[in-house]
């Protein structure tokens, strides 16, 4: 029997993915997507890998003591629209695009982001039925 201060483990697992996980998996899911495109591209993949880059600086904020820092604060409100999936799917999103513009290359880049959204909504729909 699960109990409040046991949940179940689908809910732990989503918990763990939305709050450790999924910025530095973009991170570096937008590195290498910056790294093969070219033009446009490659620009579109910089700059959703700065927004992975700085949910990445908003997840580790608080365990080097800049949690009373004015940009945290912002940033850390920005982290949580959409209950803390809208930011990570706007990189997400700006990443698989990133593939479609003129000088993007990386198929297997889209492979990975669309095993990673497959994994996420099985975890969720497992999560809501636990």
């Amino acid at each position: 029997m699960e109990t409040l201060l046991q949940p179940p483990w689908p809910v732990v697992a989503l918990f763990f993915v939305q709050r450790v996980a999924v910025f530095p998996l973009l991170f570096l899911t937008g590195l290498a997507r910056a790294a093969v495109c070219r033009g446009p591209a490659r620009g579109l993949a910089v700059i959703a890998t700065l927004l992975a880059a700085i949910g990445v600086a908003v997840m580790l904020a608080p365990a080097i003591g800049q949690q009373d820092a004015a940009w945290f604060r912002e940033a850390a409100r920005a982290a949580r629209w959409g209950g803390g999936w809208a930011w990570p799917a706007i990189v997400a999103l700006g990443i698989a695009i990133a593939g479609r513009l003129p000088g993007g290359r990386g198929r297997w880049i889209d492979a990975l982001l669309a095993a990673g959204a497959l994994a996420l909504a099985l975890l969720f729909a497992l999560a809501r039925l636990a």
